[in-house]
């Protein structure tokens, strides 16, 4: 009888998931093929680019859609109408994202620390460049920020992973006093009297003051080294009077007006012995303290 065509069947359209940065490989299945009258069959897989042989070729496919054609052979005819199958690559995978350590820094100014990170890597098993982005401030304040990081891949895959910045406040406030003139004009500071030891002042009138890398507002205390009695807390550039009286009862009374008729002085503390002063800043870090000598009453 006469020969007849061989039907040609290219199998099921096939959704992967790329695998490595080419593409993926993928199984054709041209089994469904047939001849009528039973004769062997060749198979001729093509598509834009490549072309593949046998019932079910392993052939490595990009990302995206391809379509390939099958045209089979009874080593007579090909079959009458070739068939198509449509394999969809697709890339689903988010990039595999490494951040950095988490960080501990000391502050430097008011507004924080600007900070150096090291850089986030990620890997990707389609994209080779893979975008990364963060939200790191240029400058991080006191206390924890978290740093979170996203790596972008070419197909819009996203994977995000974050690291801790922590800012520290360590660094004590200095302090110092400044021998103030008393209001009255009758005798400047000159921070040696007689007989005593350097930094007394006479007539005992004191300039408080502070200062603090990351704090603009640290605090004063007062010390009466004779009794242990603590005055204070005091801003920086208050101006105290003090008097030290080795049997009176330690005491602060404050002096001045509004109209600043009694000059600059804030405070008149009265105490046992030398006052020592030192300061808090917001983190309760303490300074060093400073000594400020008056000489005691005469007895």
């Amino acid at each position: 009888g006469e020969t007849r065509n061989p039907v040609a069947d290219a199998g099921p359209d096939q959704i992967k998931e790329q695998a490595y940065y080419q593409g993926v490989n993928v199984t054709l299945d041209g089994s469904g093929s047939s001849d009528p009258d039973g004769d062997d069959i060749t198979y001729e897989w093509t598509w834009s680019g490549g072309m593949a042989t046998g019932v079910s070729p392993i052939v490595s496919l990009p990302l995206g859609t391809t379509t390939i054609t099958l045209v089979v052979n009874d080593e007579i005819l090909d079959s009458c109408c070739p068939d198509t199958v449509v394999i969809t690559v697709v890339d689903t995978t988010p990039p595999v994202l490494t951040v950095p350590d988490d960080v501990m820094e000391e502050q430097t100014s008011f507004a924080g620390t600007p900070v150096s990170l090291d850089p986030a890597t990620a890997t990707d098993i389609c994209d080779t460049d893979v975008d990364i982005s963060d939200d790191a401030p240029a400058v991080f304040p006191l206390g924890e920020t978290i740093v979170t990081f996203t790596a972008t891949d070419d197909s819009g895959n996203t994977a995000t992973g974050s690291m801790t910045v922590t800012v520290v406040d360590t660094t004590p406030p200095d302090v110092w006093c400044i021998p103030f003139i008393n209001p009255s004009g009758k005798e400047e500071p000159t921070g040696k009297a007689k007989g005593k030891g350097v930094g007394e002042n006479p007539d005992g009138f004191y300039q408080l003051n502070t200062e603090d890398i990351c704090d603009s507002e640290p605090e004063i205390f007062v010390v009466d080294t004779g009794s242990g009695t603590v005055f204070g807390p005091f801003a920086s550039g208050t101006v105290i009077k003090y008097t030290e009286d080795a049997d009176a009862t330690p005491e602060m009374k404050k002096i001045g007006s509004d109209k600043g008729k009694a000059g600059a002085v804030a405070w008149h503390i009265i105490g046992n012995g030398d006052i020592s002063i030192y300061a808090v800043d917001h983190s309760g870090n303490v300074g060093t303290p400073c000594s400020c000598l008056v000489p005691p009453l005469p007895k």
